[in-house]
């Protein structure tokens, strides 16, 4: 079935799986009315602020980029950072489970992996990201944890909510699952400390931010080059495994590039082989796909890097972490 048609179209579908959406509704709601209840006269379990960087609809917003953007900034201002995540794609046989340079993408998931390698900050994963804390807590120092998603996980206490929204797909049909992609009713946007978009021109009330492409790096070699410094073959292969492919291949177009597009499930975790897929050209992959896929074109393997650009939400997210330090 394709969801994006359905969650992003004008499909009757969405109409038909309308009962099944009521239901989300309920569920969600309730849970959080539960945990409202819990917290208004509690205080955090934690001896550290606990932000959550989350979104409402499934598929990608960019979140994951965003967070280790703010991880970077943190430590920067001398802010020791922990992240926590669910490690959504991995399964690894013990919860919860600490990030090393040498865990298998297939066991910790492919973005807790990522956000490890770009900010050396500790991980942990687990389902229950309340297990996650308490085991980050207990074996490092840190003035701060990060969670990468949980918006909905509600038996986590949280400091600060943030909200991610894709400035191009916004929420969709503004239907629940499975009608449409919230996991949430839109509504929730109102109750969240900070909201940023994915966009130069947010709408009303929102912070700008941009995933901006900017070099690639030889996956055997580490050589790097100018993000354009492969335009002049006659065509590259372009791997993505992302919530939304297109944003990527749309970058590279933008750089000079014609493309042989290989969009792929989000996660997708490599042992389905993708070489009948190859042309034999130079492939280009996103970050997050290149934990995972390993040289699959050869020494012609390039990562596309990338950098966020989110001027107020920096500025901002300074403010705030300075004050972490005296929690």
């Amino acid at each position: 079935m394709n969801w994006e048609q359905i969650w992003y179209g004008q499909d009757w579908r969405a109409q038909a799986l309308a009962p099944l959406a009521w239901i989300t509704g309920w569920v969600s709601r309730k849970r959080r009315q539960t945990a409202l209840q819990q917290w208004q006269s509690a205080q955090s379990p934690f001896p550290v602020p606990l932000v959550v960087v989350g979104n409402l609809t499934a598929g990608g917003t960019g979140k994951t980029p965003l967070v280790g953007h703010l991880a970077q900034i943190a430590i920067r201002e001398g802010v020791r950072v922990g992240i926590v995540s669910r490690g959504y794609g991995g399964v690894p046989s013990v919860w919860p489970r600490r990030v090393t340079e040498h865990s298998d993408p297939q066991v910790v998931g492919d973005e807790p992996l990522m956000l490890h390698l770009q900010t050396r900050a500790p991980v942990v994963v687990c389902v229950d990201r309340v297990k996650a804390v308490d085991m980050l807590l207990a074996t490092e120092s840190v003035d701060l944890v990060l969670s990468d998603d949980g918006l909905q996980h509600y038996p986590l206490w949280r400091d600060l909510e943030i909200l991610v929204v894709d400035g191009a797909r916004q929420y969709g049909n503004g239907r629940l699952l499975p009608a449409g992609p919230l996991r949430e009713d839109a509504s929730r946007e109102a109750t969240v400390d900070w909201v940023v978009e994915r966009s130069e021109s947010p709408r009303p009330g929102r912070m700008a931010f941009q995933v901006q492409a900017l070099t690639l790096r030889n996956l055997l070699t580490q050589q790097t080059l100018p993000l354009h410094g492969l335009n002049k073959h006659p065509v590259v292969d372009a791997v993505a495994g992302i919530g939304n492919p297109e944003l990527f291949f749309h970058q590279l177009e933008s750089a000079g590039y014609r493309l042989n597009r290989i969009p792929l499930p989000d996660h997708f975790d490599y042992q389905s082989s993708i070489q009948h897929r190859l042309s034999g050209a130079p492939v280009l992959l996103t970050d997050k796909d290149a934990v995972k896929a390993g040289a699959i074109g050869g020494d012609e393997t390039w990562v596309v890097e990338a950098q966020v650009n989110a001027l107020e939400l920096t500025q901002r997210w300074q403010a705030y972490v300075r004050t972490c330090k005296n929690y």
